[in-house]
Order: C-alpha cells, then sequence, then structure tokens
C-alpha cells in the first residue's frame, strides 16, 4: 500500500504521546458532529423567497440570494474540507496502530 504524504502535521504515535484508542475517537467524534452539521443544514430552509425582497430597488431578484448562496457554499466547502481532515487523521492514526 503506498502512503500519502500529508498537506500538514500529522500526530505521531508514541509512549508518551497521547493514547491512540483515544486519539482516534476524538476524530471520529469530531467527524460524526460534522456529519451531523451537515444534516442539520441541508434540513434547514434555504429559498430564494427569503431573499428577493431586499433586491426590491434594483429590480434584480437574484443578486442577494445569489450572494447568500455563494457565502453558504464558501461555508459548506470549508465544512466539508474538515471532515476530510478528520478522516485523514482517523487513517493515518489507524496506520500507525498496525
Amino acid at each position: 500500500m503506498e502512503e500519502i504524504t500529508p498537506k500538514y502535521p500529522m500526530p505521531d504515535i508514541h509512549f508518551n504521546g497521547t493514547d491512540p484508542v483515544d486519539l482516534t475517537e476524538g476524530y471520529i467524534n469530531i467527524h460524526k458532529a460534522i456529519s451531523e452539521l451537515e444534516s442539520a443544514i441541508n434540513k434547514s430552509p434555504f429559498h430564494s423567497r427569503d431573499y428577493y425582497t431586499l433586491d426590491w430597488e434594483s429590480q434584480d431578484t437574484y443578486t442577494a440570494f445569489s450572494s447568500a448562496k455563494k457565502e453558504r457554499d464558501k461555508h459548506l466547502i470549508n465544512i466539508s474540507e474538515f471532515k476530510k481532515y478528520t478522516e485523514e487523521h482517523i487513517m493515518h492514526i489507524r496506520h500507525l496502530e498496525v
């Protein structure tokens, strides 16, 4: 199996460090919380009808919604990236335990 070089420092498992089981469980808990956050975001209403009144003067009914969607998408991408970060840590730690 080919080892992937991480983009950032990963924890090292050694006698004076955190127990690998505790370390793994911590990242698994974070991963689960992110999954719950993603689920909550997907269930929350997000519709252009809640933004069109902000565009009343400009007569462009999608400017505010487009800006709001762009901002929301930016945060969704960051959440997804953080989820990948936790996955990489879980796999890294499990690889070291072998």
